[in-house]
């Protein structure tokens, strides 16, 4: 750089400095650097999520009580999809906490745990995997990891096939969760799916094929398929579309299946108001 010289009677308030052509080159490589971003519309992630290891381990019995989950990624995931895709039942009295680290390796920290209960973690299809332009790839189908704080663990399993409505447009059954609802405890028969979140969930896979794992033998069960479009984990009217079988599923051996849910649009039951005249 050369500082210019000029008549002191003459100099500005600041001095000035004539930069050599290089230099620009240099300052625009590295705005350029500095800013660097995928482009909007940019490529789409086909590399979907895949979990590397977890602890505790599936199916594993006499977990402490006062335990944690760790998951490991093959590659970076989005920690906020994390956050909506994960789910543990039965249901705990608080509310699990996420530490990360980098974005492949999560903490979950969970309330204490009930003694001798079988407790199953699920990842659902909104986990994706991490791009800045928001367009990575989701889970190609539900994750469970199955553990009991006991020495037993349930091995029941329900399962059945979900069936788009008849008169509406198409609907992705990949898409929808299935809630299932114990109904052999008390206060069962007041059951309110609005407010109630579900003892059990799961989603079905694109031909509709549904399942829960761990089940009670024994236990009679309610099954809803719902929209939960705010993924709040209960039915809302008017939003939600829904689906109700012919009757409660009775888990009277390890396997049951054949269940069928056929589903019905969401039904606006807004009233028009009026907003201004």
């Amino acid at each position: 750089m050369k500082y210019e010289k000029q008549n002191v009677a003459k100099r500005r308030p600041f001095p000035y400095f004539i930069l050599h052509p290089s230099s620009f080159i240099l300052a625009l490589v590295l705005s350029s650097c500095a800013s660097q971003q995928p482009p909007p519309g940019g490529p789409v992630d086909t590399t979907r999520p895949k979990i590397d290891s977890v602890i505790p381990h599936h199916r594993e019995i006499n977990v402490p009580t006062n335990t944690n989950i760790w998951f490991r990624f093959a590659r970076d995931v989005d920690p906020a999809s994390f956050a909506t895709a994960f789910t543990i039942t039965p249901y705990l009295n608080g509310t699990p906490t996420f530490h990360w680290s980098g974005h492949n390796e999560v903490r979950v920290d969970l309330p204490k745990l009930k003694d001798s209960t079988t407790y199953t973690a699920q990842l659902s299809r909104d986990l994706k995997t991490l791009l800045l332009n928001g367009a990575g790839a989701a889970l190609a189908s539900p994750y469970f990891l199955t553990f009991s704080t006991g020495p037993l663990i349930d091995t029941g399993l329900l399962s059945g096939f979900l069936l788009t409505p008849i008169h509406a447009p198409p609907m992705k059954p990949s898409d929808l969760f299935v809630f299932a609802y114990a109904m052999s405890v008390p206060h069962a028969d007041t059951l309110n799916f609005t407010h109630t979140p579900p003892d059990q969930l799961t989603q079905p896979n694109d031909q509709g094929l549904w399942e829960f794992r761990a089940m009670k033998v024994g236990h009679r069960y309610r099954v809803y398929a719902i929209g939960d479009v705010y993924r709040n984990k209960v039915y809302d009217p008017g939003v939600d579309a829904f689906g109700i079988p012919a009757g409660d599923a009775l888990l009277d051996s390890s396997v049951k299946s054949g269940m069928y849910i056929r589903m019905s649009p969401s039904t606006d039951t807004i009233k028009p108001g009026l907003q201004d005249v």
